[in-house]
């Protein structure tokens, strides 16, 4: 059938060793009712990389069987989209391998601070905590980041601060395209990586329909909200999406195989991960 999907997406994850040397070294510890998807697919990491017989191919069924049962969008063999089965893995996995813990205390009137901008040390640390709390597992100590929302009324210049969780980057190749062409003109086509997170963290003004509601001037007011990268995961997911039409889209990609953020203003929390390699 149309599962190249699925073949490219196993191949990336399962070269990360973080998470399958984890998982090959507590299949053991795994029950199948409450881990189906975990143990299916550590069960493929066996036979990937420990298959003392050499065999040419590997035949993955179970596997396909299990994240089918599971979720109906990766039912039979139809085509579908390898960032959908890639998102679905790892939060999938997540749940499965989580070990939250329950001694978490939430800072008196918290939903309260994000009114005020000069609390959003205290939003972080609150909202940070809440997560490591509820969060602990392999995929979640690896695999998620933190980005931050800032909503500004126009009219009365009081800002909102939000965090939240991210495992995934999808750029809007696009859209972030036709951005680079309105600042330099036409002419320029390539896009790299880095301009990629430059432009996805532009402000956007919040007007007509999508006006915001002020709770300060208690009326829908014209705003801007400008989304940053707080602080990235130990592996960082980037998914570029070229859109519906990708005949009319040839642009070419820079993507290298070292990236450094240190010195870029991209990214808020300087004791974030900074520097990166291309391993799939």
């Amino acid at each position: 059938g149309q599962t190249c999907y699925m073949n490219s997406t196993l191949q990336c994850l399962s070269n990360i060793p973080e998470l399958s040397d984890y998982l090959l070294n507590n299949y053991y510890t795994f029950n199948l009712s409450s881990n189906p998807l975990s143990t299916a697919y550590t069960n493929l990491l066996f036979k990937l990389f420990l298959n003392e017989e050499q065999k040419k191919f590997i035949d993955p069924t179970e596997f396909k069987n299990i994240i089918g049962d599971l979720n109906p969008l990766f039912q039979g063999f139809q085509a579908a989209d390898s960032k959908d089965l890639l998102f679905f893995l790892i939060e999938r996995l997540h749940n499965e391998l989580n070990k939250p813990f329950q001694n978490f205390n939430p800072l008196k009137d918290f939903n309260l601070l994000e009114m005020e901008a000069r609390n959003e040390r205290k939003m972080l640390q609150n909202f940070f905590q809440e997560f490591k709390c509820s969060n602990n597992s392999i995929v979640s100590k690896n695999f998620y980041g933190i980005q931050r929302s800032k909503m500004k009324c126009e009219e009365c210049q009081v800002t909102k601060y939000s965090f939240q969780t991210f495992n995934m980057e999808i750029f809007q190749l696009k859209k972030l395209r036709e951005d680079k062409k309105a600042d330099f003109g036409p002419h320029y086509n390539t896009l790299t990586l880095m301009e990629a997170f430059l432009y996805s963290e532009k402000e956007d003004i919040l007007e007509g329909e999508n006006m915001i509601y002020c709770n300060k001037c208690r009326k829908l007011t014209k705003g801007r909200n400008k989304q940053d990268f707080y602080r990235l995961p130990r592996i960082l997911i980037i998914v570029l999406n070229r859109g519906k039409n990708n005949a009319d889209f040839n642009e070419e990609f820079d993507f290298p195989e070292n990236i450094d953020f240190t010195n870029q203003n991209i990214i808020l929390d300087k004791s974030s991960y900074m520097k990166y390699y291309l391993m799939s």
